[in-house]
């Protein structure tokens, strides 16, 4: 071998003198891409993140908006519509619409709404990926309560204190009787496939056992499975009822009639001078009127000597705050004949009794 030549290289040293340079060139071609970006404008969806409440319907103005993004020329087979998502909190639009049952308005769009539809398999930063602009940077937006007009309507249960008695149909809601029922999706489509237009809810059992009196009580309210009621709804209900007396009818006998004339010279005889008087009303009302706690007014009455005349008869009891207890009373027969003469003739015979129509005790609904 000649001094000062090297000796020639290897096979091996040339295939790994080519590997490096390759190697080196791929290195370099990476870099390269790394810092070369590209832009690209997509659409992407606007949907809302967290818990959906279904009972808001949201409509959104726009589906889709415009977005450009950054990104290396490596990233470029990640860049596509379905692979992006805008987010925003579905609370934004319920704290909007608030105890409203309708509302609109205007939703901002920001950068950081915008996510990868898959986070698991792709990072923006980890990815090197930018947002750099929302071409449309906000969406308008109508919300509304799926809701019906509902009536609350009492619920009593038990029987009533001995010798009383209550309608259930005269039970009535204090206020708020009317409102408004808010329903989910699921419930609003049953409800409209129904055909109803008016939901009826009761409130829970008011417990009326042994109970007398006027009862006003706050009760909660039944709702059905997937209605609720408005945030500033009162979520109890103050049911009134009436808890009264049982009515009874009764006859009170022979109850005797007595008529005393204006004129000083006549004298009155009356006949029938007995009749039966029907009271219906409060048994504890009806039970205190015996026979002598009636009164009689007598109808189109003229005192002449001689006149004979048939004329109706109005009872009542003689106690006036009795009397506003009994709604009816009524005699049997329902009127009498009278006849005047002058007190300086003999009296008349007396005319022999006729039996009155009898009318049995009996209670009354």
């Amino acid at each position: 071998m000649f001094s000062g030549q090297s000796a020639p290289r290897s096979g091996l040293e040339r295939l790994l003198m080519v590997l490096a340079a390759l190697c080196c060139g791929t290195g370099v071609w990476l870099v390269v891409q790394m810092i070369q970006r590209s832009e690209s404008t997509l659409e992407v969806q606007v949907e809302s993140m967290g818990a959906v409440d279904t009972r808001i319907e949201m409509e959104l103005g726009r589906r889709v908006v415009p977005v450009r993004f950054s990104f290396p020329s490596t990233e470029l087979n990640k860049m596509s519509s379905e692979n992006f998502r805008i987010r925003f909190p579905f609370s934004q639009i319920r704290d909007a619409l608030g105890d409203k049952l309708e509302a609109n308005g205007l939703l901002p769009l920001s950068k950081d709404m915008v996510v990868p539809l898959n986070q698991a398999a792709m990072d923006l930063s980890r990815n090197n990926i930018s947002v750099v602009e929302i071409l449309v940077p906000q969406v308008s937006w109508t919300a509304r309560l799926r809701y019906i007009p509902a009536q609350i309507r009492p619920r009593l249960q038990g029987t009533a204190k001995e010798g009383f008695t209550y309608d259930p149909s005269s039970a009535e809601i204090e206020e708020f009787g009317d409102t408004i029922a808010v329903l989910t999706e699921e419930r609003e489509r049953e409800y409209r496939e129904q055909g109803l237009t008016l939901l009826v809810i009761q409130t829970l059992p008011l417990d009326v056992a042994g109970r007398s009196g006027v009862i006003r009580e706050a009760v909660g309210v039944d709702l059905p499975e997937g209605v609720t009621l408005l945030p500033n709804d009162p979520a109890r209900r103050t049911v009134v009822v009436e808890i009264v007396e049982q009515s009874i009818t009764r006859v009170v006998r022979d109850v005797p009639v007595v008529y005393t004339p204006v004129t000083a010279t006549l004298r009155a005889q009356i006949m029938p001078d007995r009749v039966d008087v029907v009271l219906q009303g409060p048994a504890s009302a009806v039970n205190a009127i015996g026979p002598g706690d009636i009164v009689f007014s007598f109808l189109d009455v003229s005192e002449r000597s001689g006149e004979r005349r048939e004329v109706a008869l109005v009872a009542r009891p003689k106690d006036d705050a009795i009397a506003e207890r009994i709604p009816s009373i009524e005699t049997l027969p329902r009127s009498v004949t009278i006849l005047f003469t002058d007190l300086a003739t003999p009296a008349p015979p007396e005319p022999a009794p006729s039996p009155a129509l009898k009318v049995d005790d009996r209670p009354t609904s």
